[in-house]
């Protein structure tokens, strides 16, 4: 695999190689997969609350892919107090990989789901080859984010919140109507547009929902969903 550059000195990304604890992730079906996979590790004090990283690599027809994989720590309500979410936590480590994102920390512990590469989630990328991988965007647990962010995942993840209360709050006036009301005026900015797309998705969602509880529930789990932490990047 060719890595790109670490966009902090204390955030190294090397390839998965061998003889390391994330060898219990991979089985007899899985091992193909290896080299899709990189270790990002953080040597700083801070956890790094969200991650946004690429892969593109040749598909067995010949045909360059890319895939984006976006994690973050307002994505879900957290579980309790004690629930941090942090996508890697301070002087840990953790498997990227474009179906699976587990830490170190999570390899082999009884009881968690997820700590494994599934060999079903893996089937689109089977004959791949020159797979590269590159880090986006990274943001601390002070706020403080690195990374082009050429996807502008930054202001996205406010957009994301914003569009959350928007539709809980409509919801609660109007229900399912008044949630689709909320499309009606068509962004004019891309900040806009984001929260627009983030409406559309909630909405679209919740006309999902096959009854007024199912509906209900995931107004109450957009209700919970954390607010993000105001972000900012560090003068030259």
């Amino acid at each position: 695999m060719t890595i790109g550059p670490s966009p902090d000195k204390s955030v190294t990304v090397t390839a998965l190689g061998k003889n390391t604890p994330f060898e219990k992730a991979f089985n007899a079906e899985t091992d193909s997969s290896r080299d899709m996979h990189a270790i990002v590790t953080n040597n700083s004090d801070r956890a790094i609350v969200a991650a946004i990283v690429q892969w593109h690599y040749t598909d067995a027809k010949g045909i360059t892919r890319g895939v984006l994989v976006a994690s973050d720590s307002w994505q879900r309500p957290h579980s309790g107090p004690n629930d941090k979410a942090e996508v890697v936590p301070a002087h840990s480590r953790a498997l990227f990989g474009p179906t699976a994102t587990i830490l170190e920390a999570h390899i082999g512990a009884s009881g968690l789901t997820g700590a494994a590469i599934m060999p079903i989630r893996f089937t689109p990328f089977e004959g791949f080859t020159n797979p590269d991988f590159a880090i986006d965007l990274l943001v601390f647990s002070d706020g403080e984010m690195v990374g082009p962010d050429t996807k502008h995942y930054s202001t996205d993840i406010p957009a994301r919140y914003s569009a959350g209360q928007r539709v809980v709050a409509a919801w609660k006036l109007g229900g399912g109507d008044a949630v689709r009301a909320l499309l009606d005026n068509r962004p004019t900015t891309r900040e806009e547009a984001q929260e627009w797309n983030w409406l559309r998705r909630y909405a679209d969602d919740l006309t999902r929902s096959k009854n007024l509880v199912d509906a209900s529930a995931a107004v109450d789990y957009i209700a919970n969903s954390p607010k993000p932490i105001a972000l900012f990047r560090r003068a030259d």
